[in-house]
């Protein structure tokens, strides 16, 4: 018996999915599809795109002709339907802060919650183990080398710019790299540029770029994570209930740490840079780090009422499980950094929707108005798409000429340095830390992590003891993953297409959901009575990706098509759709 793709299945897959778009928008997360939702609510799970190989019926559904499913909302737009309220109540929030006093109790209160989101911070203060390893030379500019820690035995490469001339003290900005796999060789251009008009600043190497892959394969020398390092260690970051952007935050506040000892550079005069995902650093860095005096952010600041129209989420450290929930938005990442001195640096056609990021501006103006300080925050704004920021380069280095240097004499001319790889500025000797040094990777540092705070597990020697945890997961499983009970009642479905196939009937359902979402599915029902096992069948690929599967279909081999899993499982909202109900109480033997 094969079950092949037919134009039912066809129809209601176009009915979960708006017009124009695909079955699913493609995010850099995890290297996989993902869905929108991920970062904004209760962490969940539901299943959509079932194949049931039952050998009795379950329900008695209304037989409809094949036609298209009804009417019924995309998974993502059920997600932000989700989202919606509270979304909507952050902004009423906001609305009634109209003091100093209240901007400073909203500033604690998103301090707190941030924090509380992240982990906390590591906090962690052993020696930094710092070393120069070599000293490169420029035009008006010198580059130093250099390795320190960040944790022990967790090493983080990075590149020093340096005046060509002069003892410093200098005022020094922290580059944040976004995602490409160069890292931070991505700031020779502004680095350069910034050395020679008398600031420093210290690219750094961010988890999973450059000199740290943290998963390399030695056969290949590459890393089996793929490009996405930094989404891929956050999947098991968060099984602790932290997430990868302590880490990632981490490494940036030690840096300065670095700096701090040096006698040529100006801890009072600290700046922060990024764009992208170099941007959402800068954003964490500055929001977290009051060291940070004047803090720079391009290509990332938005709002999520605009981004869950489009794009939504990105990378692992961009994600933050429950933030829309606990009432976060981007604009609180500037407001956290008020009073000191900011600049939203924007393009018009960012996939960051520049509409999102006015609104950031316009609330974070407001903030900043009541905090006195309204002329520190600044927004650069030009044409171009994501990362296309080079225009505003000189208006970047006047901010921070001003804000730094403390003096608003013309910067110099920039200079324009070719973008290339630099293999002089690699810090090690094999151009990855994993392989050149003794250490740790992230893995290494979570499992870790996990020893020091997990309890030890309780033996399980009796009936009673088993019975005793079985108790607890029932209910601690649903309160992590954010499922619920479930429905009362058995789900209705209705059936829109039936194929005779000898001794078997098969059946293209929909499933009603409690949030009106259509979701499809294949029963394969034999014709012969009675209480029989039961079969579930989910598969997480698209409609496009069918793969053949051998089962048993109440004694007879067959091959067959699994059903689409148009809702991966994963961390996700309160599932729409529940099926609690155990099989046995639908006329099954489980």
């Amino acid at each position: 018996m094969e079950l092949v793709p037919d134009s039912s299945f066809e129809a209601m897959k176009a009915t979960n999915t708006p017009h124009g778009s695909q079955l699913t928008k493609t995010h850099r997360f995890y290297g996989q599809r993902f869905f929108s939702s991920r970062f904004s609510l209760l962490p969940g799970a539901f299943l959509s795109g079932i194949l049931l190989v039952v050998p009795s019926p379950i329900a008695q559904p209304q037989e409809q002709p094949a036609q298209p499913g009804p009417s019924a909302p995309s998974y993502e737009q059920v997600m932000n339907q989700l989202a919606q309220p509270f979304l909507d109540q952050r902004h009423f929030t906001m609305g009634g802060i109209r003091t100093r006093q209240q901007a400073e109790a909203r500033q604690a209160h998103v301090l707190a919650t941030f924090l509380k989101l992240l982990g906390g911070l590591p906090n962690n203060h052993d020696p930094l183990n710092a070393q120069v390893v070599g000293t490169v030379s420029g035009d008006g500019f010198r580059v130093e080398r250099l390795i320190y820690d960040s944790l022990p035995g967790y090493h983080v490469t990075a590149n020093l710019y340096l005046p060509a001339t002069g003892n410093g003290p200098f005022p020094a900005v922290i580059y944040h790299a976004g995602h490409a796999p160069f890292g931070k060789t991505e700031a020779y251009g502004l680095g350069a540029n910034l050395a020679r008009d008398g600031i420093a600043v210290m690219a750094y190497d961010p988890l999973g770029a450059g000199e740290r892959l943290q998963a390399m394969n030695p056969t290949t020398g590459k890393s089996w994570a793929g490009p996405d390092e930094h989404s891929q260690a956050e999947i098991s970051i968060t099984l602790l209930g932290d997430h990868v952007a302590r880490y990632m935050v981490w490494d940036a506040m030690r840096g300065i740490d670095y700096l701090s000892t040096r006698p040529d550079i100006d801890a009072g005069n600290i700046g922060s840079f990024g764009c992208s995902g170099g941007g959402t650093l800068s954003a964490y860095l500055t929001a977290l780090d009051t060291r940070v005096k004047a803090g720079v952010v391009a290509c990332y600041l938005t709002s999520y009422q605009e981004l869950l129209k489009g794009i939504g989420p990105q990378d692992g450290e961009q994600v933050i499980p429950a933030q829309i929930k606990d009432g976060l938005d981007f604009p609180d990442w500037i407001e956290l950094a008020a009073p000191r001195a900011y600049a939203m640096v924007s393009t018009t056609e960012d996939m960051f929707p520049y509409a999102g990021a006015k609104a950031a501006h316009d609330e974070a103006e407001r903030f900043y108005q009541l905090l006195g300080a309204g002329e520190n925050l600044q927004w650069l704004t030009g044409p171009g798409t994501h990362g296309m920021i080079f225009p505003m380069f000189s208006q970047i280095e006047a901010f921070f000429h001003h804000w730094l240097l403390h003096n608003d004499n013309p910067p110099a001319a920039l200079v324009a340095f070719p973008f290339k790889p630099h293999p002089e500025l690699l810090c090690t000797t094999t151009g990855q830390v994993t392989t050149a040094l003794p250490g740790r990777t992230i893995y290494q540092v979570n499992q870790d992590r996990a020893s020091s705070i997990l309890p030890a597990k309780a033996p399980i020697a009796t009936r009673h003891d088993l019975e005793k945890l079985q108790s607890r997961l029932m209910n601690e499983i649903p309160a992590v993953t954010g499922m619920d009970a479930g429905a009362t009642t058995l789900p209705q479905f209705d059936v829109i297409a039936r194929e005779d196939r000898g001794d078997s009937v098969v059946q293209t359902v929909v499933f009603h959901s409690r949030s009106g979402m259509a979701l499809p599915a294949r029963l394969a029902l034999p014709k012969k009575a009675g209480h029989h096992p039961a079969l579930l069948i989910t598969s997480e690929r698209t409609m496009e990706a069918l793969f053949w599967r051998s089962i048993h279909c109440h004694g007879h081999p067959a091959r067959m098509r699994c059903g689409p899993q148009w809702a991966r499982c994963s961390r996700e909202p309160r599932a729409p759709f529940s099926t609690a109900k155990p099989l046995s109480e639908c006329g099954l033997r489980t």
